[in-house]
């Protein structure tokens, strides 16, 4: 669970807590890693109108890095935490049923990226399809 705290900063066209606390570690966006701040808009539910998604850095109080997700959407909102750089995200429909799958790398040091994969479920949020997996370089593209 994820606690915001009211302020915010902008990057790249989106408003991104300036702090937050997530399993009782206070982190802090990481403006020093800003060129790393991904987003774009997607319709991950399937009603045509698209969500904002946002991947960012944050830094925790030792200042260890951590890549955060936020996906805005139309009456809800979603905090998604992986690990280490943000790298990529994408949004692709890999099930062709009209609701597009989060796809998020996230990189530790030059060794790995790992993958995450999403998919809204309605009423029940994102549901996780795929976690903590080693692309091995291997990476989708829509």
């Amino acid at each position: 669970m994820i606690t915001l705290f009211p302020s915010f900063v902008h990057a790249k066209g989106m408003s991104i807590p300036a702090a937050f606390l997530y399993e009782g570690i206070s982190y802090k966006y990481d403006a020093f890693l800003k060129d790393l701040v991904i987003s774009f808009d997607a319709d991950i539910d399937g009603d045509g109108r698209e969500e904002s998604i946002v991947m960012f850095p944050a830094s925790d109080d030792m200042n260890l890095p951590r890549a955060f997700t936020f996906v805005y959407g139309n009456g809800y909102e979603f905090h998604i935490p992986t690990y280490e750089y943000p790298k990529k995200v994408e949004a692709i429909d890999i099930d062709h049923d009209g609701r597009k799958e989060i796809f998020l790398y996230a990189y530790g040091g030059t060794r790995y990226t790992k993958l995450f994969v999403f998919k809204y479920e309605g009423a029940k949020g994102l549901h996780k399809l795929f976690e903590n997996g080693s692309t091995l370089g291997v990476e989708f593209s829509s």
